[in-house]
């Protein structure tokens, strides 16, 4: 079944139940169904039910959100860096080089700015850059 579903509620019961609804739906049976995950327990729990709701689990691909953003970007997009730009290093580093130009040019960057003033070896700079990287790589997964 091509194409992407998005499902919301906050109780995993319905979601369990609208997934397996949707994958009962006629396909390609030798096509992957993608269903990302959290957790590998997540992935675990999410295949007994499907199992227990339709009568069978097969041919699920429970992928990470990271590795299933990364395989779109390889494969949907033609995305073939030998480094994925995103990735947690790779954005630190940009995001340090962009740094000090931002501080100076806007005035919302202002207690960065008093912050960063002291930073004559880049600890500060390179250690906050490393920390909004690490937000960003959070917010993917």
């Amino acid at each position: 079944m091509p194409g992407l579903t998005i499902h919301t509620s906050n109780r995993l019961e319905i979601l369990a139940e609208k997934l397996a609804r949707t994958l009962r739906r006629p396909g390609d049976p030798l096509k992957a169904d993608i269903v990302v995950v959290q957790s590998r327990g997540m992935e675990r729990w999410l295949s007994l039910a499907l199992a227990r709701l339709n009568g069978i689990a097969a041919n699920g691909q429970f992928p990470f959100p990271n590795a299933f953003i990364e395989s779109v970007f390889k494969h949907r997009l033609g995305f073939e860096a030998e480094q994925n730009p995103f990735e947690r290093n790779a954005l630190t580093f940009r995001i340090l080089r962009l740094l000090p130009d931002l501080v100076k040019q806007d005035d919302a960057f202002g207690d960065l700015r008093f912050y960063l003033a002291d930073d004559a070896n880049g600890v500060k700079g390179f250690q906050l850059a490393a920390e909004i990287a690490d937000l960003l790589d959070q917010y993917l997964i």
